[in-house]
């Protein structure tokens, strides 16, 4: 399984703070868990999930991702 570094939760969720990147990824909708510090944990399917683009499981072999290409706010 892989996660998601805090750079790139940092860059998914547009928050430096655990409790801020929690809260964006609950209204986000995307699936995480909790590390006992209460920094979230964010698998790459979840990020999939969310995207749109199924699981790492489907026919989809590699995925590079955009961060930079991601909105954050209007």
């Amino acid at each position: 399984m892989l996660i998601l570094d805090q750079e790139e939760l940092v860059k998914l969720t547009g928050k430096a703070k655990k409790l801020a990147q929690r809260k964006a990824l609950r209204s986000m909708g995307v699936k995480f868990g909790e590390r006992l510090d209460g920094t979230p944990v964010v698998t790459i399917d979840a990020v999939r999930e969310f995207i749109g683009i199924g699981s790492a499981h489907g026919k989809i072999e590699s995925v590079t991702f955009n961060w930079g290409g991601m909105q954050h706010g209007p």
